[in-house]
């Protein structure tokens, strides 16, 4: 199944070709190929997060990382602490918790670079907490001074947190409060990434609609920093970078959009632009392809965006899709026939 949008859902003012450009807005249209076949996916393995039937929790944020050959997995609960699990083939079995933080978890990252065991949260109790996986033990914790934090990334000795409308950043070696960019947004900032191939270009994310761009390069220093501001018209909820210049966006409204960073960064592409695709009706057109493709699980009742998946090996990106019901779908973003590119 390929979902391929159409002009109209995407900025008009898409930029001119760039090299190295990930997708075209002008290129994407929206519409199901019948004639091939959608995989079906079943589920290799499950497993239980709750620590008795007297504490049944949710999961909030599933994270992984390869460390030392194993697939190690992170899920961060209701109840404040952080379940372990070593996956394999077709297992995944519980290795430990990580219990400390005293508010509710909002985010949990694996530090980068990729060869780090490091895994941080942040939670409401406005902290900031670093484990080493292999052990099991808290090795950081770094203080917000009373602010709930929301989201959190860590590039080398870098940590990074968003809070309400400010974003801290402090030095993993010392403990010590580096500086914080306070007219960085006007509400609540959900994300903040480092971007995994070069950690010297830094995102910011907020319930205001705006993506900000900065470059670290000559330090943390919010006005010289600032590259682009990006509008998505609607609360960001998750981002992430895909590619050396592509960036994703799931708003709370359930939207997804892509764009160019890097052209956004550019002189000429000042004022946001770079934008390859807007579309805050993403489940609309995800519920047809599907039925058009005789996906009858998800067909017209595609209830919301899961976010975006990138394979380095690949260089493809993938977007999931879920209903309430409990069916998933996965669409991958492909050069479609005769030219262009689509999601399917």
């Amino acid at each position: 199944m390929h979902i391929r949008f159409e002009e109209d859902d995407v900025d008009s003012e898409a930029m001119e070709t760039y090299a190295d450009e990930p997708l075209r807005a002008s290129q994407l249209t929206f519409s199901a190929q019948p004639n091939e076949t959608p995989a079906t996916l079943s589920v290799a393995t499950s497993a239980r997060v709750d620590f008795g039937s007297e504490d049944e929790c949710y999961v909030y944020n599933v994270v992984n990382r390869f460390v030392g050959g194993s697939l190690a997995v992170a899920a961060s609960l209701s109840n404040r602490r952080i379940k372990l699990y070593a996956g394999r083939e077709t297992t995944l079995s519980p290795v430990g918790d990580l219990i400390g933080h005293q508010g509710n978890i909002q985010d949990i990252a694996f530090a980068l670079p990729e060869a780090a065991s490091t895994l941080h949260s942040c939670a409401l109790d406005g902290t900031v907490r670093g484990w080493e996986i292999r052990t099991k033990q808290e090795v950081e914790r770094l203080q917000a001074s009373g602010r709930q934090l929301f989201s959190v990334s860590a590039f080398d000795n870098i940590v990074a947190a968003g809070s309400n409308s400010e974003v801290l950043f402090w030095d993993r070696r010392t403990g010590k409060l580096l500086q914080s960019f306070q007219d960085a947004h006007a509400e609540e900032v959900t994300q903040v990434k480092f971007h995994p191939e070069q950690p010297n270009t830094f995102l910011t994310a907020s319930t205001d609609g705006l993506i900000n761009v900065y470059n670290t390069s000559s330090g943390l220093n919010e006005d010289d920093g600032f590259q682009a501001c990006l509008n998505t018209g609607n609360s960001a909820a998750e981002v992430g970078f895909y590619g050396p210049r592509g960036l994703w966006c799931r708003t709370h409204t359930e939207g997804l959009h892509l764009w160019d960073w890097a052209a956004a960064c550019s002189e000429e592409g000042a004022e946001g632009s770079g934008a390859m695709l807007s579309m805050e009706n993403f489940r609309q057109a995800a519920g047809e392809a599907a039925a058009a493709a005789g996906v009858k699980e998800l067909a017209g009742q595609v209830d919301y965006v899961i976010g975006c998946t990138f394979c380095p090996a690949t260089g493809r990106l993938w977007a999931n899709a879920g209903s309430n019901q409990g069916s998933a779908a996965v669409f991958p973003v492909m050069e479609a026939p005769g030219g262009g590119f689509g999601i399917g």
